[in-house]
This record gives C-alpha cells, sequence and structure tokens, in this order.
C-alpha cells in the first residue's frame, strides 16, 4: 500500500468541511506572502499577480 492510499484510509476527511474563518485566513496569509515576495522582488511580478488573482477568485467562491 502506498503512503497516499494509507493516509487517505486513516483520514477520511471528504465529508467534513472546512470553516469559512479557515479559508479567509489562509487567502489572508498566502495572499500577504505572495505581496511581500513580489515587493522584494523574489517572485516575478507576473506570475505574483497570476497567484493574486486565483486568490482573490477562490475567496469569491468560497467565501460569497
Amino acid at each position: 500500500m502506498n503512503k497516499t492510499q494509507k493516509a487517505y484510509e486513516n483520514f477520511q476527511l471528504s465529508s467534513r468541511k472546512v470553516h469559512p474563518s479557515l479559508i479567509r485566513a489562509i487567502i489572508t496569509v498566502k495572499s500577504a506572502a505572495i505581496q511581500t515576495m513580489k515587493d522584494l522582488e523574489l517572485i516575478d511580478s507576473t506570475k505574483a499577480d497570476g497567484y493574486l488573482d486565483m486568490l482573490d477568485r477562490l475567496a469569491k467562491i468560497y467565501l460569497s
């Protein structure tokens, strides 16, 4: 049995929903990290903008 299958059997979370506050917190932290990396020029600006756009879309989908 591979590790993925073992984890799936031991941690069946598919029926549990993630609380919207946790989703909001994750999106907030990820957005801040990407914006910081962009400001410090540690990540390509175009790539950072793409990630930030994706996070905005996720927020609209899961938090509306």
